[in-house]
């Protein structure tokens, strides 16, 4: 529901945006016809069927359903509230909106920009120490020792935070911000004794997070020594949330659809490194193994992954547990074996970008990488070795592979282990009895039972405003019987009372309710080829009609049989008489005719 932000404005945001500009900006859509296609990045699929209209201003998906207009998609990608998509298209589009101050939703969505607003001025005092201070021009040394110059410093964003204990607090303090807000950004942490405040970061050069959007989320501070922790990153807010965020990818996303690949990497360092030598389509995990929610975000920009992580024991595990994600969302993942030792960043400095791509051009593939990670350590030349190194291979593949998809890796395993490939396959099956499930990797598509004349009706119905009303001169919303078509037919009915454009768009705007987008969206895109209109119209009236007249029919049966029973003589001529009538008006209208 809209709550605090006027319908009228809602409407004129969402006729001011053009919805193929901003799902572009987040999947690749190629042309097609008079819509644009491009893969579904709401669920895993090969073959596009995501469906963009310029025309409609709608986008559905026919492989899982999912559909809507501009502020559905956005509240479904970014994970956001009505409100909070439409102030995200009206701060694209530079439209102003003057919110109301009493509504439980403006107060969520006001908070968000009030943090927003914090870590972008937080921000701008990093950037400005960085430059300004003695502290900030060592670091600046240190920085332009690593190679990062001043185009990376403006890319990224990159900043100084001071020794000093409340430096930051204190600037925020006289800027107007709360002690309370500054602690809910992450920006500082309380004393133990309660008595006031410091700054979470403290004598560390500053990476600030982004959000796809544009917007800070948090930040990530690195040390200039050995000491430890090495980085220190924001906290979990409203507005930071470590899994789903990617460092990076606002400024890879364009890149990254370009080159249809994304490079994976640990650090913040390794990231501003790896832009510098060219590699732009590069992000990184924020110090995490990649969530599913992540991968999500990376497949509807390209299907390809290539993860350059640390060539320590940490960057292995990283791979293992990104692995079932990458099999889940379908991506095509590849890993680069780094020289022990190294990391991207000092990969890069040392032997340059030629010697980079030529890492990145052997690039073994993800399974294959496993599969080499976790048999080593044994001697594959002998039997018992090999018996537990297969074992080990089974238990590492059994959380995240359906049996077809192991059947991609047996000659890579019959080789591997010098096992036959008979002999694999009975040791999978022996496995299977140890209660191993292999998981077949595919997406719950969402199933609702609808009523087919309903649906027309519906379908009609939003053809325009003359056919709705013509619709409810002749049955009501009370006919419809299945609940979430029930609600579509409530809301055409108060539409065409109003006096306002009778649009589609504007009545998922009002109930924004996301199953019932996604049916709109569906109708829309799938509507009948009505070769007469009106006959459509007629015999969809007369079908309602007499099913509810059937219904009561019914329902008085039922009530004479009781009234019977009960001995009910008055109840039994009333209800005879009320039947006569009913009857003789079905027959009338030869609604008892098959």
């Amino acid at each position: 529901m809209s709550g605090f932000i006027p319908e009228e404005k809602i409407e004129e945001i969402r006729a001011t945006s053009d919805i193929f500009e901003v799902i572009s900006g987040y999947i690749t859509l190629n042309r097609s016809g008079k819509n644009y296609k491009g893969l579904c990045p709401f669920h895993h699929e090969k073959t596009p069927s995501f469906i963009v209209s310029s025309e409609k201003q709608m986008f559905h998906c026919f492989g899982c359903g999912q559909g809507g207009n501009v502020f559905s998609f956005l509240m479904k990608y970014e994970n956001l509230s009505f409100p909070e998509a439409v102030l995200s298209v009206a701060k694209r589009y530079g439209i102003q909106i003057k919110l109301t101050r009493d509504d439980k939703s403006e107060k969520f969505v006001g908070k968000k920009e009030i943090l927003y607003g914090v870590n972008s001025l937080a921000n701008e005092f990093f950037k400005k120490t960085l430059k300004e201070t003695s502290e900030g021009k060592a670091a600046l040394e240190y920085l332009r020792k690593r190679g990062i110059e001043e185009g990376s410093f403006k890319d990224f964003n990159i900043g100084y935070a001071l020794s000093e204990w409340d430096s930051l607090v204190k600037y925020l303090g006289r800027k107007g911000y709360s002690e309370e807000i500054i602690l809910e950004s992450g920006l500082a942490v309380q004393r133990e004794n309660k008595s006031g405040s410091y700054d979470r970061f403290r004598k560390r050069i500053i990476f600030p997070i982004f959000h796809i959007n544009g917007e800070i989320i948090g930040f990530g501070g690195r040390n200039l020594d050995d000491s430890l922790p090495k980085y220190i990153n924001s906290p979990e807010t409203l507005i930071y949330k470590k899994g789903e965020s990617l460092y990076g990818l606002h400024i890879a996303k364009e890149r990254i659809k370009t080159d249809n690949c994304c490079i994976v990497m640990e650090g913040y360092v390794d990231v501003v490194t790896a832009h510098r030598f060219g590699f732009k389509n590069s992000l990184a995990s924020l110090g995490t193994a990649l969530t599913e929610k992540q991968l999500r975000l990376i497949k509807s920009l390209t299907g390809n992954i290539i993860f350059i992580y640390d060539a320590d024991r940490a960057g292995i595990n990283a791979v293992l547990r990104a692995w079932e994600g990458v099999l889940k969302t379908g991506l095509c993942g590849k890993v680069v074996v780094l020289p022990e030792g190294d990391d991207p960043d000092s990969f890069l400095n040392s032997k340059g970008t030629e010697d980079f791509k030529a890492l990145i051009n052997s690039s073994k593939d993800i399974g294959e990488y496993i599969i080499d990670r976790s048999v080593e350590g044994y001697n594959l030349s002998t039997t018992s070795d090999r018996s537990q190194a297969l074992t080990k291979v089974l238990k590492v593949l059994e959380s995240v592979m359906c049996i077809l998809r192991l059947a991609d890796y047996a000659n890579y395993l019959v080789s591997k282990l010098g096992v036959k490939e008979e002999f694999l396959y009975e040791a999978i099956k022996y496995d299977r009895k140890k209660d191993i499930t292999f998981v077949p990797l595919k997406e719950e598509t969402r199933k609702i039972q609808l009523d087919s004349l309903e649906v027309h009706l519906i379908q009609l119905m939003l053809t325009s405003k003359e056919v709705a009303t013509r619709v409810f001169d002749n049955i009501s919303s009370d006919d419809f019987e299945v609940p979430l078509l029930k609600k579509i037919a409530i809301e055409i009915a108060n539409s065409i009372k109003s006096n306002k454009e009778f649009e589609p768009n504007r009545i998922m705007n009002i109930m924004a309710d996301e199953e019932v987008n996604d049916l709109i969206s569906a109708f829309l895109f799938k509507s009948e080829d009505w070769q007469d209109i009106e006959k459509a119209i007629s015999d969809c009236i007369k079908q309602m009609q007499k099913r509810k007249a059937k219904k009561t029919l019914n329902n008085i049966e039922d009530e004479l049989k009781l009234a019977k029973g009960k001995g009910d003589e008055n109840t039994l001529d009333k209800l005879l008489e009320q039947k006569y009538k009913l009857y003789t008006f079905l027959k009338s209208t030869k609604f008892l005719e098959n």
